[in-house]
């Protein structure tokens, strides 16, 4: 599928990816798709007439990049505890992708600590 139909711009929608020459998000037709949709309704008058089929597959095409390798496992989750493995291509995604768990779960202020039991799995203590 071809993913140049998304654009990133940072002076388009804060910068998150869209659907070129639309300010139809990536995120907005995924969050569509999981709640059952299909790409016809998705471009039917009723949500975004402006953008196609194809549009659809890009932004399926455009997500499967970020998560075709990565991988996220909780193995125990507990009061005050969690392990999570995480698997990348790179240590540095690995790394990026635990900071960014950590702020969407909002718990990188209160993290008391963080040991590394090996280089894809932490224990985070808060």
């Amino acid at each position: 599928m071809d993913i140049s139909r998304i654009s990133v711009d940072p002076k388009t929608c804060h910068g998150k990816p869209c659907i070129k020459g639309t300010r139809v998000m990536v995120h907005q037709v995924l969050d569509l798709l999981a709640n059952g949709m299909s790409p016809r309704e998705i471009t039917s008058k009723d949500y975004f007439p402006d953008i196609t089929i194809e549009d659809v597959y890009a932004c399926i095409a455009f997500s499967n990049q970020f998560v075709k390798n990565e991988e996220i496992h909780f193995f125990e989750t507990y009061e005050g505890i969690i392990v999570l493995r995480l698997t990348a291509r790179t240590q540095a995604a690995v790394h990026k992708a635990l900071l960014n768990f950590l702020k969407k779960i909002k718990l990188e202020a209160i993290c008391h600590s963080l040991v590394v039991i090996d280089h894809h799995t932490w224990r985070i203590h808060y």
